[in-house]
């Protein structure tokens, strides 16, 4: 079926609802960050207290803020898309444009920086040389803060969006009330302390998503071959998605289209150090810490976790690319017909994240991590994929209707001769509407027996249960 990207994206995120509790979860987290800004603004008298927390927090917190300050919306969906767009190259902008600057500017520019007791870049550049160059830094930075926050903004909107069905409008004015309540109750010690638990958060989100993804596609090893695909349907060496430095000798041997010459001084000396050591964002955490020896050893404390991030934030996207090209389907397509790689980490979060990930609960008895959507329409809207067993199936969807989910077929149901069809217990009530893809009069007359039959023929629910691979082939579909 052709259709517009956010179209064709809805049909995969369609399945997301949220409950009353993942909306109540929601609810406590708002108040939990607002709650930080409103207890932590007693102690804001001064405004060495609101830009730099009174230079008190202690070196892990600061370390873990001076990460955070670089990691949110703009950076996990747009590294992910550069993962299914570029493949394992992206992890350059990490271990090349970030490590080195990070170790430079907590070993040698800390020093300046804590040492003039300045409250921020701009005006250690005043100390440091005049009026004129302040004034140059503080504009430029804060246009280009306009900017990225705009971009970061409109990401996390789209992301809300597409996934879970928010008014776009609404998203960016939300996030951004926020974010302003709890920044001007608690200055820079609430934002500290909020970035700290965003990173919790965004590491135990993104961690089962990996971990979900790595099984599906065989874990690594099965993850290159199938960028070898990729790399060869793109016309490149077959290991040019999996590799960070072996196709760096010609900008045409790579998708990136760079040499290791430029990779290495434009990204890991020109922009890698005019960011992370001038950034007032980043380096202000670092200001912020409770002696010098903190203040020079947070970027260094933060770029041990910062190496590590590439797994969680670039391979959902090398997943994403690689199961669209050998399984076709995955990511949208754009108006030029190639796959819109902006969208791999949404794709990925619906495609396998339940919505007790995304908030805590979704209903329905089918086990999120047995089940994904398949290209067919599987019998009474049920989701087979290829590796995984059906355990739990929505009674009202097959037997009979019902408005709620309860277990009707379990292993210790089956006869003792393999081959026969599970026994469906209890049988299921009948209710006032139908549910599924069976008519209220048809589904009213089935038997306990005829039932079991019934989804027997099929999903072939008897060997699924057992494991049995010869039969997880993809289902033919079958209209009812």
């Amino acid at each position: 079926m052709r259709g517009g990207p956010l179209s064709r994206l809805l049909l995969c995120v369609q399945q997301i609802h949220l409950g009353a509790i993942d909306y109540a979860i929601l609810i406590v987290y708002f108040a939990f960050v607002l709650g930080i800004g409103w207890a932590l603004r007693r102690f804001v008298r001064s405004s060495e207290d609101f830009f730099l927390s009174g230079r008190s927090i202690p070196t892990w917190i600061a370390g873990l803020a001076f990460l955070s300050a670089n990691l949110g919306a703009q950076e996990v969906i747009g590294m992910g898309a550069s993962g299914a767009k570029y493949g394992m190259m992206t992890s350059h902008f990490y271990w090349v444009g970030a490590i080195p600057a990070m170790v430079f500017v907590g070993i040698f520019m800390m020093p300046f920086y804590y040492g003039s007791r300045a409250r921020s870049v701009p005006e250690y550049l005043k100390l440091r040389f005049d009026e004129k160059t302040r004034g140059f830094n503080a504009i430029t930075f804060a246009v280009m803060t306009v900017f990225s926050s705009g971009i970061s903004m409109y990401a996390l909107a789209k992301l809300l969006e597409l996934v879970l069905g928010w008014n776009f409008h609404t998203s960016v004015a939300l996030s951004a009330v926020i974010v302003l309540a709890y920044i001007f109750l608690g200055g820079l010690t609430s934002a500290i302390y909020n970035e700290v638990l965003q990173f919790f958060l965004i590491v135990l989100g993104f961690l089962p998503l990996v971990l979900l993804g790595l099984r599906d596609v065989g874990g690594w090893t099965g993850l290159k071959a199938k960028l070898e695909t990729v790399a060869t349907h793109a016309g490149y060496a077959p290991g040019a998605w999996s590799a960070s430095w072996r196709h760096l000798e010609s900008a045409s041997a790579n998708p990136m289209g760079v040499e290791w010459f430029g990779m290495v001084m434009g990204l890991g000396f020109v922009l890698s150090f005019g960011y992370w050591c001038t950034d007032f964002l980043v380096v202000q955490r670092a200001m912020a810490a409770n002696s010098m020896t903190a203040a020079r050893r947070t970027p260094l404390l933060a770029a041990i976790p910062k190496m590590m991030f590439p797994a969680l934030v670039i391979l959902p996207g090398m997943i994403a690319i690689a199961l669209h090209t050998t399984r076709g389907g995955l990511l949208p397509l754009g108006s030029d017909g190639a796959p819109n790689y902006n969208l791999a980490v949404p794709v990925m979060l619906a495609h396998y994240l339940p919505s007790g990930l995304l908030g805590l609960e979704r209903r329905g008895g089918v086990r999120h991590d047995a089940v994904q959507q398949h290209h067919g329409h599987a019998p009474a809207g049920v989701r087979v994929r290829e590796r995984p067993a059906v355990r739990d199936v929505p009674a009202g969807n097959v037997l009979a209707p019902s408005d709620r989910s309860r277990r009707v077929l379990r292993p210790a149901d089956r006869d003792g001769r393999r081959g026969d069809p599970p026994r469906a217990r209890p049988p299921a009530r009948r209710g006032d509407r139908a549910q599924g893809r069976l008519s209220r009069r048809r589904a009213a007359h089935l038997s306990e027996r005829d039932g079991a039959e019934f989804l027997d023929g099929h999903l072939r629910v008897d060997r699924l249960l057992h494991r049995d691979d010869r039969d997880l082939a993809p289902h033919a579909e079958e209209q009812i």
